[in-house]
């Protein structure tokens, strides 16, 4: 699904070289968080769930079509912290949660999403699983948090942010606002949603992550640029996140230029797991 927030749609570049190498195994940033930050680090044992109610630490397997949206209900039976953790060979699947009081989805690009939501007991909650794009069988598990789930190794954090998002095209104001889902691996160098991109420098706590992207198609005399710069600031003790991410777009069609954007996203976020 497309979003407007660079980080979210996964469009940062994969080509960027972090410390360390270009795959960033081997890097080491200097940066390292406190490690009661941490989350549970196993699953729970998981009962398998393919009709009917779900039931804290059940495992549901079922099949999804093309566009397809399949609902559960999730009966709440104590107060606590919920994890729903997606995972699929589909191309692109989506989540959401609503109750009462929540209303959460989780919508990257790829078919790995997660949501952490509190939840009251005797209260029940609509999981949605949608088929944005592709089909095939899927595993959600509904359990306690914990990094297993998540597939987290051991220098990786899920985050959630919240973006604020202001742009102008063509001297027209735009303004969005945006939370979504990133895995963080400040010791080795990297973030992760759909794909992992290294970052292009560390300055003590500060990192930076330059990106661009280009598209034509000489058919139709159409071109498209895009470049911009992310800077990502992390506090050690707390792990909690603030930053920019600041980027500009252009498309032409028969080299006269359509549409000129420029946007500016203020990020902050904190540690799920």
């Amino acid at each position: 699904m497309n979003k407007l927030s660079i980080i979210a749609t996964g469009i940062l570049t994969t080509t960027l070289v972090g410390c360390g190498g270009e795959d960033g195994s081997t890097a080491s940033t200097g940066i390292a968080l406190d490690a009661s930050l941490k989350g549970p680090a196993s699953t729970p044992e998981l009962v398998t769930v393919t009709s009917g109610n779900v039931y804290l630490n059940s495992l549901i397997q079922s099949e999804i079509a093309e566009d397809g949206v399949e609902r559960w209900i999730f009966v709440s039976e104590d107060d606590g912290e919920v994890l729903l953790a997606l995972s699929s060979s589909a191309e692109d699947l989506d989540l959401a949660v609503d109750g009462s009081s929540v209303s959460e989805e989780s919508t990257s690009d790829s078919s790995q999403e997660w949501i952490i939501f509190q939840a009251a007991s005797g209260e029940n909650y609509q999981l949605e699983v949608e088929s944005w794009y592709g089909d095939g069988s899927y595993e959600l598990q509904v359990t306690t948090p914990n990094r297993e789930s998540v597939g987290l190794s051991e220098n990786e954090y899920l985050y959630k942010l919240v973006a604020t998002i202001e742009g102008e095209c063509d001297g027209s104001s735009r303004y969005y606002t945006n939370s979504y889902n990133m895995i963080v691996n400040w010791a080795q160098g990297y973030i992760r949603t759909k794909d992992r991109t290294n970052f292009t420098s560390v300055d003590g706590n500060q990192v930076t992550i330059t990106y661009s992207e280009s598209d034509s198609d000489p058919e139709y005399g159409y071109s498209y640029e895009l470049s911009g710069s992310v800077t990502l600031n992390v506090d050690e003790s707390s792990g909690e996140i603030s930053g920019t991410d600041i980027w500009s777009e252009v498309e032409e069609y028969d080299g006269n230029i359509t549409e000129e954007c420029s946007y500016e996203e203020t990020l902050s976020g904190e540690i799920l797991l």
